[in-house]
């Protein structure tokens, strides 16, 4: 499977302030949109996403997606394959020190795939962007 293919579609994303705290990102290309909120211990409402929610969830999303596309290839099905993940921040300025994924695979994966699949992790663009003094803690 060839990752590099996703550089070449990457869109760029609109990010708005609103008054009431909101802030958008809409995609530029197909116009969808995710609104975020701040935690209400930094002083935002925690009515929404955060953004270290979707910093964590797009580690999540990608190696989902990425398992995804290599059953696809093989002419499988992840079937009702989650992942549940999780931040932890620490340090002065506080930031991410470690992400857990929790992997509950489809009852149909057989243990050789399910091997295969969580190496997806290594082909993920998105973890591959972060640093790599954020640990990455992946079990099923």
């Amino acid at each position: 499977m060839n990752v590099n293919r996703w550089r070449k579609t990457m869109a760029k994303i609109i990010c708005t302030h609103a008054d009431n705290g909101i802030t958008m990102l809409r995609h530029a290309k197909n116009g969808s949109v995710i609104e975020t909120d701040l935690p209400k211990q930094v002083g935002g409402e925690g009515r929404l996403f955060c953004p270290g929610d979707l910093f964590a969830g797009s580690v999540a999303a990608c190696l989902l997606a990425t398992m995804g596309e290599m059953a696809k290839h093989r002419g499988k099905s992840l079937g009702t394959t989650n992942i549940t993940v999780g931040a932890e921040f620490s340090g002065k300025p506080e930031h991410v020190t470690r992400l857990t994924l929790k992997v509950e695979f489809d009852a149909s994966i057989d243990e050789v795939d399910r091997k295969k699949y969580l190496a997806a992790l290594n082909a993920c663009p998105v973890r591959n962007s972060i640093d790599k003094d954020i640990e990455v803690v992946v079990t099923t």
